[in-house]
C-alpha cells in the first residue's frame, strides 16, 4: 500500500512540473509576440517607439520643449512652454509690455478676456477662442477656395489643372524685379501672374532675393551676393524695402490690367536660409505686412513659413513668439513638414494647438510638403512608395485643420533611369523625388509619374470638401457636395456605415463597383463614394 501511495505522490508531482512547463512556455510565447510587434502595421505596439518604428509612431514632445508643460528644467531655457519674463530694450516687444524702446511701433497684443474659464460650463462672454476648457477647440478657419496647392510650375499650367491644382505658390524675385534702386522690370512676374489667372489658378506670391544695392554693408549677413532665396539682411534702408512690397501688392490687386494675386507670403524659412531669430525677423513681417495692407487691403499675407518643431529644435521658440506677440501681422499660418506622412498628423496637431493655446482663430496651410527618400534608388520602385502617400498626407493634415497644402514640387530634374541626361542614383537628392513628374532644363515637355496620377485621382474626388472627421487613425470621411467621401487604408474592417453597393477607386484612380462587404483593405488607399 505504502508503495502505491508513494508511485501516485510521485506521478502527481510529475504531472504538477508539466503543467508548470507548459504554462511558463505559454507565457514566454505570449511575451515574444509582445515584445516583438509588427512594424509597419500602422499601430503603435507596446514596445515601439518612434526612433525603432517611426512609420508606425509618431515622436512625442512630451516631456520636451514645447510639450507646453513647464518643468523646473526648462526654467529659462525653454520660453514656449516657461514663457520669460518682458525685457525692455531686447529688441521685442513681449505681450502686454510697456516698454516704448521695444514696443515704438508694435501695440502689445490682448488676448481675449476669460470669464469663469475653467468651470466645465461654457458660460455667456465665453467662446472657443477665449476659453477652449470650458467651450472646445474652434472649427478651422478656412480662406476661402481651394483646398490644393503646388509649388509654381507656370510654363506647365495645362499640367496643373489637369491635375486639379487650384493654387500655386510663386517667387516674387526682389533682386529681378527691382535690378537697381527704383528701376522695375515686371515682365516675368507679370506673365506668371496672367498665365496662372487664365488657367484658374490662384496664386500665392512670396519674395526671394534681396537686390546687392539694398544692403547695408556693415551687416556681416549682407556679404554674400544678392539673389538668393533666403539672404536678407539689414537693408541700407527700410523704406526700399516697404515700398517695393507695397508696389508689388498694388499692381497685382486685380483692379489695374496686370493680373491679381490674392495671398502675398513675407519671406520663406527665413530661420533656416537666412539664420533669424525672432527679432531679427520682426521688422521684415511687421513692416512688410502693413505695406502689403496699404497696396491692398484685400490681400491675405501669410508669415515666413514655419519650420517643422519636430525637425528643427529651435524652431518652436521662433513660433511662439510670433503668436503671441506678432499675430496682427499676419492673417494666415503657414508651415512646412516633410517627414513620413504619419509625421504630419503630429506636425499640424502641434501648430494648431499652439494658436488655440494663444486665442488665435486663422487658417493653417501647409505651403511645402512631400515624401523625400534619403538616398536616389537606382531603380523605380520609389514611384509607387510615393503615389501611395500623396492621399495619405494630404488626408491626414486635412483631418487636423489645415486648410490648403502644396506640393513641393510639381516637375523635378529626371533620373538617370527616366532619361539619359538625369542625375546620378545613389546620391542625396531630396527634392528630386518630390516632383509629381519631371523634364529636362530647357524644354517645355512634362513626363508624369505615377504620384502625378495619384494627386489627380486625390483632387478629382476630394475637391471641394467642406467637412473632414477622422474615424480612425487610417480611416477618414469628407463631405463633398453633400455627398460622404471615404478615404480608407491600413487593415481591419471597413466603417459599419458604409453598406450596400459602392463605387471604389484606388489611388491610381481604377473605379470597381461592388458590395462593401467585399472590400479589402490594404496599405494603399482607396476612396468609397455611394453608388
Amino acid at each position: 500500500m505504502k508503495t502505491i501511495t508513494l508511485i501516485l505522490s510521485i506521478c502527481i508531482v510529475i504531472a504538477l512540473i508539466v503543467i508548470a512547463g507548459v504554462v511558463v512556455y505559454l507565457v514566454l510565447k505570449a511575451d515574444n509576440i509582445i515584445v516583438k510587434p509588427e512594424c509597419g502595421n500602422n499601430v503603435c505596439g507596446a514596445n515601439e517607439n518612434w526612433k525603432n518604428c517611426p512609420k508606425d509612431c509618431e515622436k512625442s514632445l512630451k516631456g520636451f520643449c514645447g510639450d507646453k508643460v513647464c518643468e523646473s528644467k526648462e526654467a529659462g531655457v525653454c520660453v514656449q512652454d516657461c514663457p520669460k519674463k518682458p525685457v525692455c530694450g531686447d529688441g521685442i516687444c513681449s505681450l502686454n509690455e510697456n516698454c516704448e524702446e521695444d514696443c515704438e511701433e508694435l501695440p502689445p497684443v490682448e488676448l481675449p478676456p476669460q470669464i469663469g474659464c475653467g468651470d466645465g460650463s461654457c458660460n455667456s462672454g465665453e467662446t472657443c477662442l477665449s476659453c477652449s476648457a470650458d467651450c472646445g477647440s474652434c472649427p478651422p478657419q478656412q480662406s476661402g477656395g481651394s483646398h490644393f496647392g503646388m509649388a509654381g510650375a507656370s510654363i506647365f499650367k495645362d499640367e496643373l489643372k489637369e491635375a486639379g491644382v487650384e493654387i500655386t505658390r510663386e517667387w516674387i524675385k526682389w533682386d529681378k524685379i527691382e535690378p537697381t534702386n527704383d528701376n522695375y522690370d515686371w515682365a516675368e512676374m507679370d506673365a506668371t501672374v496672367q498665365a496662372m489667372n487664365n488657367a484658374g489658378i490662384e496664386i500665392l506670391g512670396y519674395f526671394i532675393g534681396m537686390p546687392v544695392w539694398a544692403r547695408d554693408s556693415s551687416d556681416p549677413k549682407c556679404g554674400v551676393a544678392g539673389g538668393k532665396m533666403g539672404d536678407i539682411c539689414t537693408p541700407k534702408d527700410w523704406a526700399d524695402y516697404e515700398e517695393f512690397v507695397k508696389n508689388v501688392a498694388e499692381r497685382y490687386d486685380g483692379k489695374h490690367g496686370h493680373g491679381e494675386m490674392k495671398y502675398i507670403g513675407v519671406w520663406n524659412e527665413v530661420q533656416l536660409f537666412s539664420q533669424m531669430t525672432a527679432a531679427e525677423y520682426t521688422p521684415w513681417l511687421t513692416k512688410g505686412y502693413t505695406a502689403i495692407k496699404q497696396g491692398n487691403p484685400n490681400a491675405q499675407v501669410t508669415i515666413g513659413s514655419f519650420l517643422d518643431p519636430f525637425e528643427f529644435d529651435y524652431a518652436g521658440d521662433f513660433i511662439d513668439t510670433m503668436f503671441r506677440d506678432y499675430s496682427n501681422y499676419f492673417d494666415i499660418t503657414d508651415f512646412h513638414v516633410y517627414r513620413k506622412e504619419i509625421g504630419v498628423t503630429g506636425t499640424s496637431r502641434y501648430i494648431r494647438e499652439r494658436m488655440e493655446n494663444y486665442g488665435l482663430d486663422k487658417p493653417m496651410w501647409i505651403t511645402e510638403t512631400a515624401t523625400n527618400l534619403p538616398t536616389l534608388p537606382c531603380n523605380l520602385d520609389w514611384y509607387d512608395d510615393i503615389a501611395i502617400d500623396v492621399a495619405k498626407r494630404y488626408t491626414r493634415a486635412f483631418s487636423e485643420g489645415v486648410d490648403k497644402i502644396f506640393w513641393f514640387g510639381f516637375v523635378s530634374t529626371p533620373t538617370k533611369q527616366e532619361d539619359p541626361m538625369g542625375i546620378e542614383c545613389g546620391g542625396q537628392h531630396y527634392f528630386n523625388m518630390g516632383g509629381l513628374g519631371w523634364s529636362l532644363k530647357g524644354t517645355a515637355a512634362y513626363h508624369p509619374r505615377l504620384a502625378y496620377t495619384a494627386y489627380k485621382t486625390m483632387t478629382s474626388k476630394l475637391n471641394d470638401f467642406s467637412s473632414v472627421n477622422k474615424i480612425t487613425d487610417t480611416q477618414y470621411k469628407f463631405r463633398v457636395n453633400n455627398k460622404n467621401v471615404y478615404v480608407l487604408w491600413g487593415s481591419g474592417n471597413i466603417p459599419s456605415e458604409i453598406t450596400g453597393t459602392v463605387k471604389v477607386t484606388d489611388y491610381l484612380g481604377n473605379e470597381e463597383t461592388m458590395d462593401a462587404s467585399q472590400i479589402v483593405l490594404s496599405d494603399s488607399p482607396i476612396f468609397i463614394e455611394g453608388s
